[in-house]
């Protein structure tokens, strides 16, 4: 009965974590809203990343620490909320990047060699998270899954050059592996 007891327990303080986040969540955003000009239509997630765009080390982080709540908030195989306030999609957090590097790989590669920001940690995690459900990034991209393939792609073929002439200044060889797997799900999806 104990077992019984205990997962009760487990799904119950989901239920009370998510309703406390979804709380606080509320109130954060109601705070930025009240003292910043960004959009009102705007989901947390992209007013936050917005805010944290001027400092790479901080978004980064941000963006690291959205993905490690959606983690932990939503399991596998669970239905997925409805994009809103509570929104912590990875792939929407990763899009909302893009469009704040202007849509350029050779960033993406250059916060991949800097040591100031954790945008290595991120981006290995992130893409195991794609791999993981590569049909909820491509529904998550929607209209920008050609756009966000190509970038990722681009990334891949800048790692590699890197790789050629023995350049890189680490093992990049599990994301490097990640972004292959990610490539070869585009191109079986292409010809699906």
């Amino acid at each position: 009965a104990s077992s019984r007891e205990s997962i009760s327990s487990g799904g119950s303080d989901m239920i009370i974590i998510e309703r406390t986040m979804s709380g606080m969540y509320k109130v954060l955003d109601s705070w930025i809203k009240d003292i910043l000009p960004v959009l009102p239509h705007q989901s947390l997630q992209e007013s936050l990343l917005h805010l944290l765009q001027e400092q790479d080390d901080v978004l980064i982080e941000g963006l690291l620490c959205l993905l490690d709540t959606h983690m932990a908030l939503y399991i596998p195989g669970k239905k997925e909320p409805e994009p809103g306030l509570l929104d912590t999609n990875p792939t929407r957090g990763f899009l909302t990047l893009l469009n704040l590097i202007s849509r350029d790989s050779s960033v993406l590669l250059d916060f991949l060699v800097s040591n100031e920001t954790c945008f290595l940690l991120y981006l290995l995690r992130y893409l195991k998270f794609v791999v993981k459900d590569w049909s909820g990034f491509v529904s998550s991209c929607d209209t920008s899954y050609s756009e966000a393939i190509q970038i990722l792609i681009d990334l891949k073929q800048s790692i590699q050059r890197l790789l050629s002439k023995s350049l890189f200044p680490y093992n990049i060889g599990p994301v490097f592996r990640l972004l292959e797997k990610v490539e070869s799900f585009h191109l079986n999806q292409k010809d699906s």
